[in-house]
Parts: C-alpha cells; structure tokens; sequence
C-alpha cells in the first residue's frame, strides 16, 4: 500500500514525483516533468534579478500547479491501495 500523503507531498515539491512513487502515471510523463522541473529549479536559481510582480505571479502559479499535482498523485494512491485491498479480499 502507498502512503497518499507521501504521493500529496512528492508530487508537491516535484511534479512527477509522487506519481512516480505510486506508479500511476506511465514512465514516459513523469520522468521527462521532474527533469523539466529540475531544470526550471537550475536556471531560476542562476538568474540575478531582483525577484518582481511576474516573479510573484510565477511562484503563485508553481504553488496551484504543485497543489493539485499533489491532489492527483493523492487520489491516484487512495485509488491504487482500494484496488489492492478488494484483491487481498478475494
């Protein structure tokens, strides 16, 4: 059984994380958006700027993505540990 908060929480801090974790979502989505987000990470860190409104806007925007990513991989892991406990039951 997967932990659903764990799936909430990967999935939060990196897209692709916790789905990765449940195995829900094919390889072939998640593996190229947690290196995309990795990537975003790097060259946000390298930049100089003074952080501004569009910054703002951005990180406003990372925090709904990653909130309902983390809500996905959630469901996804509740939905996962249902279908194993009907096949423990059988």
């Amino acid at each position: 059984m997967k932990n659903r908060w764990l799936a909430l929480i990967l999935n939060f801090v990196i897209p692709g994380l916790g789905w990765f974790y449940v195995g829900s979502k094919r390889p072939l989505i998640t593996i190229p958006l947690i290196v995309a987000w990795i990537i975003g990470v790097f060259i946000g860190w390298n930049s100089e700027e003074v952080l501004n409104l569009n910054d703002s806007i951005a990180v406003i925007l990372e925090l709904i993505i990653g909130l309902f990513f983390g809500l996905d991989a959630f469901q996804d892991a509740e939905e996962l540990n249902k279908k194993s406990k009907k096949r423990n039951k059988k």
